[in-house]
């Protein structure tokens, strides 16, 4: 049997995902089954800290089964989500940057669950809420390739430029980095570092005693993307993590950043600094605040113009305390970044379960890279590539 869905909404009642059966023989024939998802009411937020507003209106629904390393099926549901309401940090910088434009609030939602019957009907019903990205990567979709692997493609909206500077580029927008989705699970996960487990809307606990198994939907850079890596600019060795450490003055406008970075009881942020100025008046900071357990795109000092949007984006993000199989001490994970800057662009993973995009218009003669803590910590890996143009070389 073939399905098909439209994503759509009920006026006045909320998002849904209208599900369809198609003849194979005919695609054009279309006959209308039930919503796929279970009712939900508009502006829903499972979670105010780990998920997003699935707003008044689905987009590019996109509905598929992932296993994890056991043959474990989760059935996960994607969409866009329109209508959704302003985050309070957002809300905040237009009150201090009243005349820059103002994006339409969106959200890309990701949902995981099992399929129940409901009577006649078959429903998804919801277990586990995230977001695909936390900045303006939107209207995602996805396909199986022939090895396996679910790909998923999306477009970085653009939104934070006036009309008149947008006709003046004569484009707008681009597609993210190709990502790939699937299972990831960690075992002998003791704790998060501030939350409890079972409060992380975005986490399949298996719980057991002392420690549990945690699954959430992952998402990497696409493997291919290696083969994009050209020179490389710098490779530190590890080290202490001061409060400042410049570890590049002059890089490319296109490049791929990865660190690995570990924190301590006293470590309260650590803070990858890029396109920055020498004096870092101008600069964009990544940033994990470990007790808020979040990531920060700061795109304040992105540049000094009035008439651009420079609102933080914000996702939370944790690290898990796991135990050792060797030693039973408990140790935390360290923080994994992997950031493609380009030009303009700016996609930043983290431990392969967190993703923001997001763009800054800084401008081009400010490169700078460097690493910032406020309480110490330790850095592992640091290295910076120059990326090729997929054209051709550049």
């Amino acid at each position: 049997m073939l399905y098909g869905i439209i994503s759509g909404g009920e006026h006045g009642l909320g998002p849904r995902s209208f599900l369809y059966t198609v003849n194979p023989q005919q695609l054009t024939e279309w006959t209308y089954l039930h919503p796929l998802t279970i009712d939900l009411p508009i502006n829903h937020v499972p979670s105010p800290k780990w998920s997003g507003d699935f707003g008044a209106n689905w987009e590019c629904s996109n509905f598929f089964t992932l296993h994890d390393g056991s043959r474990k099926a989760y059935e996960v549901f994607i969409a866009g989500s329109e209508g959704g309401k302003e985050q309070h940090w957002v809300t905040d910088h237009h009150k201090l940057n009243p005349h820059s434009p103002r994006r339409i609030p969106r959200y890309s939602n990701w949902t995981m669950g099992e399929l129940v019957k409901q009577k006649d009907e078959t429903r998804l019903k919801i277990r586990q809420t995230g977001l695909l990205d936390c900045g303006v990567f939107y209207a995602a979709t996805s396909f199986q390739a022939p090895d396996g692997r679910r790909i998923l493609w999306g477009w970085v909206i653009e939104e934070d430029l006036t009309d008149a500077e947008l006709e003046r580029k004569g484009w707008t927008g681009c597609f993210g980095v190709p990502r790939e989705l699937f299972i990831q699970t960690v075992k002998q996960v003791v704790r998060a570092l501030h939350s409890d487990l079972r409060s992380i809307s975005s986490l399949d606990v298996a719980e057991s005693r002392p420690d549990h198994t945690v699954s959430t939907l992952g998402v990497r850079p696409l493997a291919e993307l290696s083969g994009l890596k050209s020179d490389l600019l710098c490779d530190l060795s590890p080290s202490y993590l001061a409060s400042s450490r410049t570890c590049l003055r002059d890089a490319p406008l296109s490049c791929r950043i990865e660190t690995t970075l570990h924190i301590s009881d006293m470590t309260k942020s650590v803070s990858l600094v890029v396109r920055h100025s020498i004096d870092l008046e101008t600069a964009t900071r990544i940033n994990f605040d470990c007790q808020a357990e979040s990531i920060m795109v700061d795109r304040s000092k992105s540049t000094r113009r009035l008439d651009v949007n420079t609102a933080p984006e914000i996702g939370s993000h944790t690290l898990y305390c796991i135990s050792s199989s060797h030693t039973g001490l408990v140790v935390t994970e360290p923080l994994k970044l992997i950031a493609f800057l380009d030009r303009d662009l700016i996609e930043v993973f983290a431990n392969d379960r967190l993703v923001i995009s997001t763009r800054v218009y800084t401008q081009a003669r400010f490169t700078g890279i460097s690493l910032e803590s406020v309480g110490g910590g330790w850095m592992e890996k640091f290295s910076v590539w120059r990326m090729e143009n997929t054209r051709g070389s550049g």
